[in-house]
């Protein structure tokens, strides 16, 4: 009963915090944007679940090490599945119930919070930057980038040395 309460608590917190960033990311300004998704993100995430009930969500905290970990490079769903041991279906089942978003949007979200990061850190081309963020090609990054923000990375680059 108790563990059913605290994961109760666990969905609906994920829920509303993920709809005030998502309401929020579209109202604010660009630097308030890109704080938000910058740091945050992870660390929320961790957080939240610590809250819960360890033993019931170790399955969860062992997939989200996992895809951080291995971020940079071509994510492959049964190497993630293995790690947890689970069948594809129920790996991607868990995973949404639990976050409320899919591996693959997880993993975008991470990688987005990754390029800014180097965005606002070094002079890397944005090709770099995306092959660094683990994203498959430049075009894809700028695509998900500009979805997420509004602007292009180079944009972005353009606005915060200015």
């Amino acid at each position: 009963m108790f563990n059913c309460i605290f994961i109760c608590l666990h969905h609906i917190a994920l829920s509303f915090l993920n709809s005030i960033i998502r309401k929020r990311l579209t109202k604010l300004s660009m630097n308030v944007k890109y704080n938000m998704l910058r740091d945050p993100f992870p660390v929320i995430v961790k957080n939240l679940i610590f809250l819960c009930d360890f033993p019931v969500h170790f399955r969860l905290l062992k997939m989200i090490d996992f895809l951080q970990k291995n971020y940079q490079k071509k994510f492959v769903l049964d190497e993630l599945c293995d790690s947890v041991n689970l069948c594809r279906s129920a790996c991607c089942r868990y995973f949404k119930k639990m976050m409320n978003m899919s591996i693959s949007d997880y993993l975008n979200e991470y990688r987005l919070s990754q390029a800014l990061f180097l965005l606002d850190n070094t002079d890397n081309s944005v090709t770099e930057i995306a092959v660094q963020s683990g994203f498959t090609s430049a075009s894809y990054f700028i695509s998900k980038f500009k979805e997420k923000t509004g602007l292009t990375p180079l944009e972005y680059k353009m606005r915060k040395k200015s």
